[in-house]
């Protein structure tokens, strides 16, 4: 008769196979958990029902709170559980549509576009209370740019760009001068047709109209509200939909740049795109270069500030700039200016 080790018998079998069940069961409590309020986020994304603040705040960091999915997916195979795993699965294909046009160019350079005259823009906030704005001068300087639109330029650090002289090199310009987060300014080195301050939903952006090799454009430097109280909630929602009828209604090339306070998760944004313009880093497949918050210990989390042109101006290139001092980085891209409109 075959002997039995009698250490084996006081092994702890029941009690370890106890707390796995527990940690199993503990895990999958979680993962419905973690998956109903990505639901619940995605429903409301899809059904319009983003009308807060809170929401907007939330959907700025769309791609990033989706990426629990996968962990889901991950454990619900692991583990065999198909209903957790049909849940997951929608979740991570959502995601990946949802990444799917930040990633891959959204607009084809045809030859005409490679042969084309170019138009490069520069666009920074500059971060009002930003008063060493050395670096960000520096940068503009060493851009080239035809078209440089700044937002945030308060009394102080438009003295320090006037002193630099990097502005002489522009000789058109027209600027909404004020010490507060809407003091901007829109410099050309390309002639003015004609130039005025507009209310967009009421708030005051430069506005141009700028003569070039493809005849007038209209270009407006944007910085909206931000979506973290009702009240800028409204006017922030109002600025996009006052952008998108002026796209809408147009009698010639439209180039918005700026900061929009807005990514392409945010349905107001996406209206405005919908209206018939282009967002340069999707076009060039580079949605996920970020721009804010800039001068952190770890990099920019989202994209707020935009090129955005109709399609007789096609986005070449897009790069970031440094931004040194703001809490924005600069964006600079080259627009091939093809003037043909379809």
């Amino acid at each position: 008769m075959p002997t039995v080790d009698p250490n084996l018998v006081n092994l702890p079998v029941v009690a370890v196979s106890s707390v796995e069940r527990r940690l199993l069961l503990g895990l999958t409590i979680v993962a419905w958990l973690g998956c109903a309020t990505l639901l619940v986020f995605v429903g409301m994304r899809v059904t319009r029902h983003d009308g807060h603040p809170l929401v907007a705040t939330a959907q700025s960091l769309t791609l990033y709170l989706l990426l629990p999915s996968w962990l889901a997916l991950g454990y619900a195979i692991g583990t065999r559980r198909r209903a957790l795993m049909a849940v997951s699965v929608l979740l991570a294909v959502t995601h990946l549509v949802w990444l799917y046009p930040e990633v891959h160019p959204g607009v084809g350079i045809s030859r005409a576009a490679r042969q084309a005259p170019t138009m490069r823009v520069f666009t920074a906030n500059l971060l009002v209370e930003n008063h060493d704005v050395r670096h960000i001068v520096d940068e503009v300087r060493a851009s080239g740019a035809d078209i440089v639109l700044l937002q945030e330029l308060g009394r102080a650090n438009r003295a320090v760009f006037d002193a630099s002289g990097v502005l002489d090199a522009y000789p058109y310009q027209i600027a909404f001068e004020q010490d507060s987060p809407f003091g901007a300014l829109l410099a050309s080195k390309l002639p003015f047709v004609e130039s005025a301050l507009v209310a967009i939903g009421g708030v005051v952006m430069p506005h141009a109209i700028v003569a070039t090799a493809i005849g007038p454009i209209e270009v407006i430097c944007v910085h909206t509200n931000r979506p973290v109280t009702h009240g800028e909630f409204a006017g922030w929602t109002a600025q996009h939909a006052a952008l998108a009828e002026r796209v809408r209604h147009r009698t010639m090339p439209l180039l918005f740049a700026g900061d929009f306070n807005a990514s392409t998760s945010h349905r107001p944004f996406r209206a405005l795109l919908h209206a018939g313009i282009t967002d340069a880093n999707r076009a060039r497949g580079a949605g996920l270069s970020n721009s804010w918050p800039n001068d952190r210990a770890f990099p920019p989390l989202i994209r707020i500030d935009h090129v955005l042109s109709t399609e007789e101006m096609v986005p070449l290139q897009v790069r970031n700039g440094h931004g040194d001092g703001s809490d924005h980085v600069p964006l600079i891209v080259d627009l091939a200016l093809v003037g043909a409109r379809s």
